[in-house]
């Protein structure tokens, strides 16, 4: 364990969502795929995931093979996969009920281990899974070692009652938070916490956030103590995975949270019930450009200025 790779939730899945258009099982497949050939390319021992490693508690046997085989290729590189247990690996968010699963037949195959502490002389890692909150009261730092928490839950609020705020992490030099799938860049926190936030692995849905990041992953040397974030290579552009209808013109993204919670608050203020008045009205953020494609979206549902009068 001396060169790390940590990435973000996985979502395996052989279903497609429906803003996609690919082949997600398969091109999820070609990632891990790509994983392997970086970490080959490294020098890379030990690869860690951030949990959700399938997107559902059932798979069919034809995809698990697949899965396997593109595992095993890892295994003959003597790459050891390491992974935490994400509420999506975890029916009922309870323990009981996660030896029926995906994740567990991986883990009990040895192709994947479960990450709960592992260490060596430089370094120590513990692994926080979903639902196990009260274990972060277990762990007492080693001296002269870099101490690492991994974990399946948001950091500092970003998904309400699934999130750790950094406050209560002091015991730890860096903190690799998964289960929020949106990057964010990395920072040290006033508790001299180095936080790396990677994002998930896959992008799932159409949220703005997806159809521009990139999809990084951290390359750690634990000898050095430096870590690097890496681009991963060979990964689609959002326009060739996702469905036009993520897409509008002028690159605004009608899904945009943003915009979103600003015309339903609009809307909730009005005292006009015609809904061209609400989009003619918006205030800045919003520009000229977004309402008229607005206004063209509703169109294109058949919602007309005079339909309104």
């Amino acid at each position: 364990m001396n060169n790390i790779i940590f990435v973000g939730d996985l979502h395996l899945s052989s279903r497609t969502p429906l803003s996609r258009i690919d082949n997600y099982g398969n091109t999820v497949l070609k990632k891990l795929k790509s994983l392997l050939d970086l970490a080959v390319k490294r020098n890379v021992d030990t690869i860690i995931f951030t949990g959700d490693f399938f997107d559902s508690y059932y798979e069919p046997i034809s995809y698990m093979n697949k899965v396997v085989e593109v595992l095993t290729e890892f295994k003959d590189k003597n790459i050891q996969i390491l992974s935490l247990i994400g509420n999506h690996d975890l029916p009922y968010n309870n323990m009981e009920y996660f030896d029926s699963t995906p994740l567990s037949l991986l883990l009990k195959s040895k192709l994947v281990n479960k990450l709960d502490y592992i260490s060596n002389d430089h370094i120590e890692i513990f692994g926080l899974h979903f639902s196990e909150l009260e274990r972060l009261n277990t762990f007492s730092p080693l001296p002269g070692k870099t101490s690492i928490l991994v974990m399946h839950y948001a950091f500092n609020n970003t998904v309400p009652g699934e999130s750790i705020n950094e406050d209560d992490l002091d015991k730890f030099n860096m903190v690799v938070p998964g289960h929020d799938h949106m990057f964010y860049e990395p920072y040290i926190s006033k508790d001299d916490i180095l936080v790396l936030r990677p994002g998930s692995f896959t992008r799932m849905t159409k949220d703005d956030y997806n159809l521009k990041r990139d999809i990084l992953v951290y390359y750690y040397e634990s000898k050095t103590d430096v870590v690097n974030p890496i681009k991963l290579q060979g990964v689609e552009n959002a326009v060739d995975v996702f469905s036009n209808k993520a897409f509008s013109s002028d690159s605004l993204n009608l899904y945009n949270n943003t915009l979103t919670d600003l015309f339903d608050n609009k809307l909730f203020d009005s005292e006009s019930s015609n809904i061209f008045d609400i989009v003619d009205s918006l205030n800045i953020p919003v520009t000229e450009d977004s309402k008229k494609a607005v206004v063209k979206f509703l169109e294109s549902k058949g919602i007309s200025r005079e339909s309104e009068v």
